[in-house]
């Protein structure tokens, strides 16, 4: 688990770049670095609890090699290429650590990480939400083509299957994903994530003469 959140401070520090790199609003690129503060603390507690199952300090001296902290060479910074990204990677995945993390702190049996999995949960929906506000912000930017890319990404994505910490749940009274609930967290994601870009697809025009029709 503290490598996973390791993993995400490199991937929002590369978000900030991106982001900057498209003229995004200031608010966008204070979330991303706010989000990626919020993943160095889950990495630290994470490490601080595996040290207390451990018979010596488990904590890194530092990140080690994190790919995801850049952006590819070989891939443009564009509204589409970022858009994915962001829906993937935040939308998707944060919403389902969310939805994972908030599990868990139901099942575990010490307090001190019930507490720290319910911290975690509210962190990544709010990393989620972020996710979506940047999409919306990208919607517009993209065409036909592009929008129905995010869409296909999502089908290709509930094809695929997600693998937890553990295989079984034998060990989620201390905190670990088994496969089971992290696959559960990951399609119930992406079926969010399907509903709220078919909204996003709905033209505002439409939504407002809808609103009108209404009854008072």
């Amino acid at each position: 688990n503290g490598a996973t959140e390791l993993a995400s401070i490199a991937a929002f520090s590369s978000v900030s770049n991106q982001l900057l790199a498209l003229g995004a609003p200031a608010l966008f690129i204070e979330h991303a670095h706010r989000d990626a503060l919020d993943e160095i603390r889950h990495a630290r507690v994470c490490y601080e609890i595996a040290s207390a199952f451990a018979s010596s300090p488990t904590t890194p001296n530092g990140a080690g090699p994190l790919p995801a902290a850049v952006w590819p060479l070989d891939r443009k910074t564009t509204p589409a290429n970022v858009a994915e990204e962001c829906l993937i990677e935040s939308c998707v995945l944060e919403g389902a650590s969310a939805r994972a993390a908030a599990m868990l702190a139901q099942r575990a049996e010490a307090e001190a990480i019930r507490s720290v999995l319910a911290s975690i949960a509210v962190d990544e929906a709010r990393h989620a939400e972020h996710g979506w506000e940047t999409l919306e912000w990208l919607w517009p930017q993209l065409n036909a083509a592009e929008r129905q890319t995010l869409t296909d990404a999502l089908v290709q994505m509930k094809a695929r299957q997600f693998a937890g910490v553990v295989d079984g749940c034998e060990l989620e009274r201390y905190g670990l994903a088994g496969t089971a609930t992290w696959q559960g967290a990951v399609y119930d994601a992406i079926d969010e994530a399907h509903e709220r870009l078919e909204r996003l697809d709905v033209p505002l025009a439409a939504i407002l003469s809808q609103s009108n029709a209404q009854p008072k």
